[in-house]
Parts: structure tokens; C-alpha cells; sequence
């Protein structure tokens, strides 16, 4: 705050963040010479700018354009204390910025970039940004606002939420400006362009009738209700071959939040490090991520991002003097696409996939069925091709951004004074959604991932209400009905995932190995009674993990307890595994209730093994 050199005013009353003109901003601060409220009473903000000026018969020194200091910002805990400062540009825009205090700690030269990329031109001598540093360091005000170190919700009640993004808060206090605060103020994806209307008419409109399109928009505006709906963070991975369309859907639901910036517009690369994309990550809390090209990210690492995203926390780090930094931290919703699946991708490098991969990034066929990859209704345009061009071009640089705006402004309006009702309703139309589509049989796996579809179909109902999308009231329920249907047909069963790859590999060892490590000894036993000049059955069995015997003219197979552990079963939890496996009919367990049964083996003691029955090897899990 800066004051009159007679006590008549502040800087706030002529400030140019506000509805007035630059040139009556301009005039009004040209009316009086104002000295800054500082330690030092040799700086002054005039219409011009700011000036230094010692006096003394020596010429002020011009150290910037006018600007603003309009709060001290801090967090809740009173730390991380800052400045938040505006000004316009050359062409009359304005820009705060919540600058860190601790930005004047060290060499400056983010806070001269930051100045510099919003417009203000500040000296560009040594001498006189010294002393800018030191007007920022001195500069007393009244004002105070709340300082946010990462975007998204601030829930300090369920009375008193805000939604912060980079240039805008919603819901904040009338008390009590809410700022996003960073040392780095680079540029961020959530721009604007083109009006509600002009979305609706090219994007949202034209989604109608197309499961993929709709369901990825209905994403774009599930993401802020992660956090009320009491939900993890979790990816959705369009999985197709080239050119289906799968980045389209993509670009479309990423125009719900913003881009423009360049070709790729919202949308982030799969290309990148763990360690770059935590800080992505951080800069997409409560928002929607887009990543393309999963085929792209190292393989041994892509288990790992998978996790990290979804587990929404980032590696803890050491300072220099061993002290602990601060681990990012996101709730996220995010959008990927690939020519590969993630259990494709870790194969690469000869990885195996847990269940958990599959939970945290789910697989959904890009290709729509209807013979135009990802789409079913083309709505008019001559080619699966030209519909996919013209979406990508209207979501990259003619109307984005404005739904979200629209989106999180009447959902404070409805909801900021008490969020409970808006949680009870996202609870209930997540049960609804799972009796609707959740088959019986479904393990744990399967029901939260189906409970990741009801929210998304209820947010783009929620955003359907609001009159923001266009689309008929039951449009993002059938998108997520059809969706989840086709994630479920990939996966092949509603049962837990760990114990169906178990399954596999149990049938996969036994299709490998069963004549070679499968001593037969029943059929040796015979051989020898019988003296058969036929000695095939009784060589030697190298690596033996259990035993083989006929049944009719079926072989069955008996596996004895520590081969089964180390090697049948390896990497699974084994005895989970063989008590599913009786429950299916794949294994026979003992009367008292035990998966090992006592079996009498010719030419052996009597021994625990475990049997497997012939039906394992039909194939139907």
C-alpha cells in the first residue's frame, strides 16, 4: 500500500485493478505525488511509476511502472509469507500475482522474469533492481490474503470452500482474498477462448450420440469432485490402434478446463520424467491431466508413474543442509491415451503388472464399434477423419476454457454455502450406477473402478443441468454405462484380477511342463509290475515339482507344497490363490477344509500335494 504524503489516500483507491479506464487510473494518480510506506522514505509510486529518489540534488531514479501492492499474503499456519501486486500491461490487461517473500532471498531473477512475462517493464540496470528489491522487501500494506501453494479446492470447512486456479478464485471469502502462490509464474494451461456458446455449438454439441467423446468431456468436469466425493485419484487410458481417434477425445475433454498455447493445447506428453511429472501433477490438483502417447514413457518406469499419479503424492526430498522438503501433493482425474496398454507397456522390459496398475489406469477400447474408430455419430461430416480434425481444431484454438469457469461458479453458487448435500448426491448416484451395471459376482477391484464411472457420469449430468454441455439429461449415463461395459469385455472377467493372472499362469506352467516336471508315477509303478519292454514312462523327471496321473485318458496333475509356493504360484499370494482356485473348481482340497490334500504317491511316502482337476485346462476361468 502506498500512501499520500498527506494521509488523503492509498493505492487501492487508484489502483488499476479495477472497472475504471486506464487513462482515469492514470489521471487520478497523476493528481497527487505519492511517497511509498516503507523503512525508507525515498521511494515514490507517481503515475508514472515507481521512482527512487535520494534527494539531495540528484535526479529520481525510475525503477518500474505503476503497480499495486494490494495484501500481505500467508498460508493458514502464518508462514510462507508474500506480496500479492498488480498492474496492467501495454495492452490495459491486468495481472496479480502472489509473489513469495522468500523470492528476495536469493538471486531475484524469477521475480524479474515473472515482472517481465506479465508486462511490467522494471529497470534493467543491477543498481536500480536492487533497490525494486528492496521497495518489495520494505512496501507495508493492510490488506492481507491467503496464500495457496498448489490450485484446486480449499476446504477449511464444509461451509467455507474455494476453488482456486491461477488467475481466479472462486468462492473465496468477501473478507479475504484466496491466491495461488509461486516463486515461478509460468505459464499454466487454464486459458480461455471463445464464449459458452460458441463451445456448445463446436464441441460439446457435436459429442452427442458418441460414448468415447461424451464420456471424456463428462471426465473433464468429474475432476474437481474427486476430493467431495471422497474418492481417490485414478486414470482412464484410451487404448487404440493409430489413428482411431483416442487423442481427439483427448483434445475435446481437455478444452473443458483450457488450451491454445500451441499444437498440442491442453494436452501433456507421456514423454517425460517421474520427477517432471509430480510437478505436472501438482499443477493439475482437482483439475483434469491429459497425457498422450503412453507408448512413449520409459518402460521400467511406467508402473511406477502409473502409481504415483494415482497414489497422489510425490518422493520425498532432502535440502541441501538435510533438512526435508515439501512432497507435492495432487487429487487428480487423468485422461490418457496409447497405442499400448500400461500391462503392454511394463512388459517391455519384461515387467508384470499387479492388480493395482489396472485400478489406477483402466484400459477403455478407443474404438467405438460402429466403423469410425473412436466415434459413432460423425454429426454431418463427411469422414471419421474430418470430424476428428474439426473437434481438434475448435478444442486447440477457437473456444475453451469457459466451461469449467462456468461450471465451478454455479456449483459454488449452489453449493459453497454447505457441500454435504453435494457429496450425499454423488453417494447416491454412485450406488444407483452400481446396482444399474455392477455385475454379482464382482470382486473389490471392479467395483471401485465401476464407482469411478458413476462419478463421471454424474458429473456429466451435473454439468448437463447447468445447461453448459447441450445434451439430453441421460447422455453422460449412457456414455459411462457403455464405457464401463467395454473396459469390463477387455478385462475379461468381474472377478479380482490377481487371482485370474494366478489362474493363467498356473494353466500356462502345466501346458508348459506337464510331461517334462510331472514325475508319472503311477504309470512307473505299472510299468515296473508289468516288466514292459516300454520304458518311456519311467524316465527320470528332471526339476520335479509334483507328480501325473491318468484318469481315463485325462492326465491330472498334483503339485507339491513348496514348488507350489516358489514356482507354480510365484509372485502371487499362493494360499489366496489355491482357495480360489477350489472355489472354482480348479483345485480339490481336503474334508477338513485345507487346499493340500494326503495323497498315497507310488514309490513315495504319503504327502500333502496339491490337485488339480482337469477342468483347469479347458480354458474357461
Amino acid at each position: 500500500m502506498v500512501e499520500d504524503k498527506r494521509g488523503n489516500g492509498t493505492a487501492a483507491e487508484t489502483s488499476p485493478n479495477n472497472d475504471r479506464g486506464p487513462h482515469q487510473v492514470a489521471a487520478e494518480a497523476s493528481e497527487i505525488v505519492r511517497a511509498a510506506l516503507t523503512e525508507s522514505s525515498l521511494f515514490r509510486m507517481t503515475a508514472q511509476g515507481l521512482y527512487w529518489d535520494p534527494g539531495e540534488e540528484k535526479a529520481p531514479t525510475w525503477l518500474s511502472p505503476y503497480f499495486d501492492v494490494l495484501a500481505h499474503t500467508r498460508d493458514v499456519d502464518g508462514g510462507q509469507w508474500g506480496l500479492l501486486l498488480s498492474w496492467r500491461d501495454l495492452d490495459h490487461r491486468v495481472h496479480e500475482w502472489a509473489m513469495p517473500l522468500a523470492a528476495l532471498g536469493g538471486g531475484r531473477e524469477e521475480i524479474w522474469r515473472a515482472l517481465l512475462a506479465g508486462g511490467l517493464r522494471i529497470t534493467p540496470t543491477p543498481a536500480g533492481r536492487e533497490k525494486l528489491a528492496q521497495y518489495l522487501s520494505t512496501v507495508k500494506v493492510q490488506g492481507r490474503a491467503l496464500a495457496v501453494a498448489r490450485i484446486g479446492w480449499h476446504l477449511r470447512s464444509a461451509a467455507a470452500a474455494a476453488f482456486v486456479l491461477p488467475d481466479r478464485t472462486y468462492g473465496e471469502s468477501a473478507y479475504e482474498r484466496i491466491r495461488w502462490q509461486t516463486e515461478n509464474r509460468s505459464e499454466t494451461p487454464y486459458r480461455c477462448a471463445g464464449g459458452l456458446d460458441d463451445w456448445r455449438h463446436h464441441i460439446g454439441g457435436r459429442c452427442k450420440g458418441n460414448s468415447r467423446l461424451v464420456f471424456g468431456l463428462s471426465a473433464g468436469f468429474a475432476a474437481p469432485l474427486l476430493q467431495i466425493a471422497g474418492q481417490e485419484s485414478g486414470g482412464l487410458h484410451f487404448v487404440g490402434s493409430s489413428r482411431s481417434g483416442k487423442t481427439t477425445i483427448l483434445h475435446v475433454a481437455g478444452s473443458v478446463w483450457g488450451g491454445g498455447g500451441g499444437i498440442s493445447g491442453y494436452l501433456r506428453s507421456w514423454r517425460s520424467t517421474a520427477n517432471s511429472l509430480e510437478a505436472v501433477a501438482e499443477a493439475h490438483c482437482d483439475t483434469l491431466l491429459c497425457l498422450d502417447e503412453l507408448g512413449q514413457v520409459n518402460a521400467r518406469e511406467a508402473g511406477e508413474v502409473a502409481y504415483m499419479l494415482a497414489n497422489g503424492t510425490g518422493k520425498s526430498r532432502a535440502r541441501r543442509d538435510g533438512s526435508a522438503r515439501r512432497a507435492t501433493q495432487w487429487r487428480v482425474l487423468f485422461l490418457s491415451s496409447g497405442e499400448v496398454s500400461l500391462t503392454d507397456k511394463m512388459a517391455e522390459a519384461g515387467m508384470r503388472p499387479r492388480a493395482g496398475h489396472e485400478v489406477r489406469l483402466v484400459d477403455i477400447p478407443a474404438a467405438a464399434g460402429a466403423g469410425h474408430g473412436a466415434f459413432e455419430n460423425l454429426d454431418g461430416s463427411a469422414t471419421a477423419g474430418d470430424f476428428a480434425d474439426e473437434l481438434r481444431g475448435a478444442a486447440t484454438t477457437l473456444c475453451y476454457g469457459t466451461p469449467i469457469r462456468h461450471y465451478l461458479e454455479l456449483l459454488i453458487q449452489q453449493y459453497a454455502a454447505d457441500l454435504n448435500p453435494l457429496a450425499e448426491r454423488l453417494s447416491a448416484s454412485r450406488a444407483h450406477f452400481l446396482a444399474e451395471h455392477l455385475p454379482g459376482d464382482a470382486s473389490g477391484q471392479v467395483r471401485s473402478v465401476c464407482g469411478r464411472f458413476a462419478l463421471v457420469a454424474e458429473a456429466g449430468k451435473l454439468a448437463t443441468e447447468f445447461g453448459i454441455t447441450g445434451w439430453p439429461e441421460r447422455e453422460a449415463s449412457w456414455a459411462a454405462a457403455v464405457c464401463f461395459r467395454a473396459w469390463l469385455a477387455r478385462r475379461g472377467t468381474a472377478g479380482d484380477q490377481e487371482i485370474e493372472a494366478g489362474i493363467r499362469q498356473v494353466r500356462a506352467f502345466i501346458e508348459a511342463h506337464g510331461s517334462s516336471r510331472f514325475e508319472a508315477a503311477w504309470e512307473t509303478d505299472a510299468a515296473n509290475a508289468n516288466s514292459l519292454s516300454d520304458r518311456s514312462v519311467v524316465d527320470r523327471t528332471v526339476n520335479r515339482v509334483g507328480f501325473r496321473r491318468k484318469k481315463g485318458d485325462i492326465w491330472q496333475y498334483l503339485v507339491m507344497p513348496e514348488q507350489w509356493r516358489s514356482e507354480v504360484a510365484k509372485g502371487y499370494d499362493a494360499p489366496a490363490l489355491a482357495h480360489a482356485m477350489i472355489e472354482r473348481g480348479f483345485m480339490e482340497g481336503d474334508r477338513a477344509g485345507k487346499s493340500s490334500t494326503p495323497i498315497a504317491v507310488p514309490g513315495h511316502s504319503k504327502m500333502r500335494l496339491y490337485l488339480l482337476t482337469p477342468k483347469l485346462l479347458d480354458g474357461d476361468c
